[in-house]
């Protein structure tokens, strides 16, 4: 998607610093993934001890048992 936004340049400089990224188009992607991905953890923390779950842990831990 092509978009036009007006963006504070304190911020710009400061996502591009701390990104990494070496373009500004990449430092804007990393930041909406981050965004997403802290969004989407906050989440599952919500529904800490609210979920029934029937797993072996040392199956998960481990890999399948033969």
């Amino acid at each position: 998607m092509r978009t036009t936004v007006e963006l504070p340049d304190d911020l710009v400089i400061e996502i591009k610093s701390i990104s990494g990224a070496k373009t500004l188009k990449e430092s804007i992607i990393r930041s909406f993934e981050a965004y997403i991905c802290n969004y989407k953890l906050q989440k599952l923390r919500e529904l800490g001890g609210k979920m029934q779950l029937n797993i072996d842990l040392d199956i998960a831990r481990h890999g399948r048992k033969y």
